[in-house]
């Protein structure tokens, strides 16, 4: 990763969840900055790690029988039970009974970055149908859609998976956006979240992609280095209500962007997690006020740091590359 021009600390405030963040470029040469995934794994036996490759890989087509009873599946033949596409899983060490595994693709090995734009349209259609399904149920507060990818984001398996449950509460940090989301709307007459998309969009300073529909952009206080996130251009609270141009143009830029960040990032470094921030599906979701002042987004955060005891006990991070270099990295990488 490229060094930076500008060396002075500097403290920045997120507008959307009030956290700080200290950016601070000297500590970018350490060397335990950096996670760089092991060149070899453990024995498949051991829980709690990855699968050597296909032939012991739970998630791979020929291998259903290894998994719980499927929920859903989106197959090239009917007749043929390892021609999906998709599949969907009750994950079997749940954090609670709607809580189930998005198998992403029938590849063993192979991340979004990898995958066909038309097949990632149809994984964001299956994200979003899994996430009306929960929502329909009525017990749950909100519904938490999130991706780990590489061991050093949490990822137990190689196969590329998302993960999906209902919580019966809505998140802290949900909760705070959509708080100060509405304060932001009765300051200004305006979605903090359209304000900001429209000044990003000017300054061209911070913006790593976009089209007619999608923005990607690195945040003005990332927590992380090469941290990006994805929204909507129109205003959108609630991410069922994405159209299906929305829902193309994210997939298109959400592939380009896990390209860019694979070509950015250290060799053996590339490992993040993404989620997904939306309105709950409670009664807070239909709050009028909510939907006026909240914008849905998918949050990318790059594993390429250690969180320590500062960040542990304070809730203030420190990040070595600032959004502006981390933009431009990541532009240049395509």
């Amino acid at each position: 990763m490229a060094a930076m021009a500008r060396s002075e600390p500097e403290l920045r405030r997120d507008p959307f969840t009030g956290r700080w963040v200290w950016f601070v470029p000297q500590r970018l040469g350490r060397p335990s900055d950096w996670v760089r995934a092991p060149t070899s794994t453990a024995a498949p036996s051991e829980p709690g790690v990855v699968a050597r490759d296909a032939r012991e890989c739970p998630f791979c087509p020929g291998h259903e029988a290894r998994t719980p009873p499927e929920i859903w599946a989106l197959r090239a033949d009917p007749d043929d039970p390892t021609s999906w596409q998709i599949r969907v899983i009750p994950n079997k060490y749940p954090i609670n009974d709607s809580h189930e595994l998005i198998v992403e693709t029938p590849h063993h090995g192979l991340d979004l970055a990898d995958l066909p734009e038309a097949h990632l349209v149809r994984l964001l259609n299956v994200y979003r149908a899994r996430f009306e399904a929960r929502a329909r149920e009525g017990r749950w507060r909100f519904v938490a859609l999130f991706k780990n990818h590489g061991r050093g984001a949490g990822a137990t398996r190689v196969h590329a998976h998302a993960q999906l449950l209902g919580l019966p509460v809505v998140p802290p940090l949900v909760r705070e956006e959509l708080r100060r989301a509405r304060r932001a709307l009765a300051r200004t007459g305006r979605c903090p979240y359209c304000a900001t998309l429209e000044r990003e969009l000017q300054t061209g300073e911070r913006l790593v992609d976009r089209d007619e529909h999608v923005v990607a952009w690195a945040p003005y206080a990332s927590r992380m280095a090469l941290e990006c996130w994805l929204l909507p251009r129109r205003h959108r609270a609630d991410f069922r209500d994405a159209s299906p141009q929305e829902l193309a143009a994210l997939a298109r830029l959400l592939g380009r962007t896990l390209k860019r960040l694979k070509r950015a990032v250290p060799e053996g470094a590339y490992a993040y997690n993404f989620y997904l921030h939306t309105l709950p599906v409670g009664p807070e979701g239909a709050h009028p006020e909510h939907a006026d002042s909240y914008h849905w987004h998918l949050e990318i955060v790059p594993r390429l740091g250690r969180l320590a005891g500062l960040e542990w006990g304070t809730g203030l991070y420190v990040n070595p590359v600032l959004p502006e270099e981390a933009a431009r990295q990541l532009r240049e990488a395509l």
